[in-house]
C-alpha cells in the first residue's frame, strides 16, 4: 500500500530509473540519510520513482492524481514503513482495466515520481 497526497492504492511491485536504468528495489532498502528520507539502491540515490500500482476506487482518484501532475505541487508519499519523502507526479498512465471475481473494476496504472528538493 502507498498514499500519495490522500489516495491511497496498492503496490504490483516498485522499481527505480537511474542513471537510464530500471533496478528493482524494496521498500526495505529505504533509508534515511541527513535527516532526508531517499530511496536508495547499490549506494545510488534515484530521483525518479516509477511504481505499478491498482486501485478498486473510481476514475475519481485517477483523475484527482492527473490534476495534481498538472499544477506539479509536491506530494507527501508514504508507505507502510513510514514517510518516503515528497514527490512531484510527473505521469499517470493507466495501463488496463478489468473486473475482479468480486465484480469490482479494477484499474492498473503507471505512476512516475520525481523527488523533489526544497
Amino acid at each position: 500500500m502507498i498514499t500519495i497526497g490522500e489516495i491511497n492504492f496498492n503496490l504490483k511491485k516498485q522499481y527505480i530509473t537511474s542513471m537510464g536504468r530500471k533496478t528493482t528495489i524494496n521498500y526495505a532498502e529505504l533509508k534515511k540519510l541527513n535527516n532526508k528520507s531517499t530511496i536508495q539502491y547499490t549506494g545510488e540515490s534515484a530521483d525518479v520513482l516509477t511504481i505499478n500500482c491498482e486501485t478498486t476506487s473510481k476514475n475519481n482518484d485517477i483523475n484527482k492524481l492527473r490534476e495534481t501532475a498538472k499544477s506539479a505541487k509536491p506530494q507527501l508519499v508514504q508507505d507502510a514503513s513510514g514517510i518516503v519523502g515528497e514527490f512531484v507526479i510527473l505521469s499517470v498512465n493507466e495501463k488496463f482495466q478489468y473486473i475482479n471475481q468480486q465484480g469490482a473494476r479494477v484499474v492498473q496504472f503507471d505512476l512516475e515520481l520525481k523527488k523533489y528538493e526544497r
